[in-house]
């Protein structure tokens, strides 16, 4: 191929990354406002219980409704006690919690410094694991992983970070396999000079890390071809299988209540019943 043709093969290429990126974007934006649209009709007229998070045992006061709504670990503590007044949750951390708490009602986590930490991604998406979210994963992926490692100033893996992940998360997980796609394809021990400190780091990892090892030696080869794990193309290999917010709060609704009963006391303009009826009549 001649370095013309090669130079407009690059031109589409590039365009049809640009494209995907866009499309990307807009999805997670539409989702996102399904997610704050739902979770803000979910806590009308919904109990709020307490969960105690961490060692210390730190209150969070949430919408019940809103919990067994994005988690399953939560819908089915509820499903079998209704009236289960404390839930204690001292193996998760306040911070982790924190920012799931702010993910259920407004579809982001905190922007602030206070929840940050060098583990928070990773730490993040374990939590979505063992709360059976995988919505709030899949927004991990988005936001923690694939756009951390966009970020320039980020763009190189470190041993820490990449040992972490394998700490946190479960083998199997998508979360496993972004990580060991990263380290075939930026290959930080090839870049290295064979005995220099850094490689030395990195080979000292990988023995504390055997699954990664191994998860490295039996990926599927791929030719990246100047591509990233991060890049669009690529992301739905990343992606758990999520359920769909609407129709979850439809079986939520009925679970409780029949639609007769709801269509009555939407009649007497109770606003949680009014609400619940008019997505129950939505169009399909």
């Amino acid at each position: 191929m001649t370095g013309q043709k090669r130079r407009a093969v690059d031109s589409v290429e590039l365009a049809e990354q640009a494209k995907l990126k866009i499309k990307v974007r807009l999805e997670i934006r539409k989702k996102q406002e399904v997610h704050r649209s739902i979770s803000a009709r979910v806590i009308i007229g919904s109990p709020q219980v307490e969960i105690w998070v961490g060692e210390k045992q730190q209150a969070f006061i949430v919408h019940q409704h809103l919990l067994t709504l994005h988690s399953g670990y939560f819908n089915r503590r509820f499903s079998i006690d209704e009236e289960d007044e404390k839930i204690q949750l001292p193996e998760v951390q306040p911070k982790r919690f924190t920012d799931f708490v702010s993910w259920m009602y407004y579809g982001t986590l905190l922007d602030t410094d206070v929840t940050e930490s060098e583990t928070a991604g990773e730490d993040n998406w374990a939590l979505g694991s063992f709360l059976e979210a995988p919505s709030f994963q899949n927004h991990c992926m988005d936001d923690c992983f694939r756009h951390a490692c966009r970020d320039e100033r980020r763009h190189f893996v470190y041993v820490t970070s990449i040992e972490s992940v394998y700490k946190a998360t479960e083998k199997a997980s998508v979360a496993r396999k972004f990580t060991t796609d990263l380290m075939n394809c930026l290959n930080p021990l090839k870049k290295l000079k064979e005995g220099s400190e850094k490689w030395n780091d990195w080979t000292a990892m990988l023995e504390r890390c055997p699954d990664l090892k191994a998860d490295m030696e039996n990926a599927v080869r791929q030719d990246w071809n100047g591509t990233y794990p991060w890049d669009c193309q690529y992301r739905d290999s990343y992606m758990v299988e999520e359920f769909n917010l609407g129709e979850r709060w439809e079986e939520q609704i009925l679970a409780r209540r029949s639609l007769e009963q709801i269509t009555m006391d939407a009649a007497t303009g109770e606003m949680k019943s009014v609400l619940q009826l008019s997505h129950l009549k939505r169009k399909k």
